[in-house]
């Protein structure tokens, strides 16, 4: 069966045709099937769109890699299972920082999906997430919050330290302690003389 017998049969009306062809192409791993692959991520079968998101991961260029973060906010609990299995190999390309920031900002996508994004945005080489991630870090559900500032400590950035230094009085504690860690890794002068005001204020 040829190539473009495989993108075909990614139309067929028969979910199992569709998925097996998604397959087939993923052994392929031919960058000329990538567009009709990303179409179908919109497929009615979860099945479908796990395969596809597979085939893309194998293809693995700049516009795979964006297609399959787009699916983070996938509710099927298979297909994201798989878009995360790929971010977490891939976090640090920075073809998808868009995205993922897209994603982070996102208060309608569920816990899960801006979960994902954040932590991903977390990883050494995607300091382009630090402003939004120090916005973020003063709003937003505890979770999100406790996520927001582990990133922000694992990217270590000086343009934190306003926003860890606010975070040190948070209500919840894991967040208040997560900060103060990051701000002694950063270490700077603004950064330890915010830790050192906050030992004042617990010595009085």
């Amino acid at each position: 069966m040829t190539l473009q017998d495989l993108i075909e049969q990614l139309n067929s009306p028969d979910a199992e045709v569709r998925q097996q062809a998604a397959l087939a192409l993923m052994d392929l791993a031919d960058p000329t099937s990538r567009d009709a692959l990303i179409a179908s991520l919109q497929d009615e079968s979860a099945d479908v769109r796990r395969a596809v998101v597979r085939a893309l991961s194998a293809i693995n260029d700049d516009a795979s890699a964006i297609a399959i973060v787009g699916m983070l906010p996938d509710r099927t609990p298979k297909v994201r299972r798989r878009v995360v299995s790929w971010l977490l190999k891939y976090a640090d390309r920075k073809a998808i920082v868009p995205i993922l920031l897209k994603l982070a900002a996102d208060e309608t996508l569920d816990y899960g999906g801006r979960d994902y994004a954040i932590m991903a945005l977390g990883q050494g080489v995607h300091h382009e997430g630090v402003p939004l991630l120090a916005d973020l870090l003063q709003n937003g559900p505890t979770p999100i919050r406790r996520r927001i500032a582990h990133s922000l400590m694992r990217l270590a950035d000086e343009r934190s330290v306003p926003a860890l230094t606010h975070a040190l009085a948070d209500a919840d504690a894991v967040v208040r302690k997560i900060a103060a860690e990051a701000l002694r890794q950063i270490g700077n002068e603004a950064a330890l003389a915010a830790l050192a005001n906050q030992q004042e204020d617990h010595t009085e």
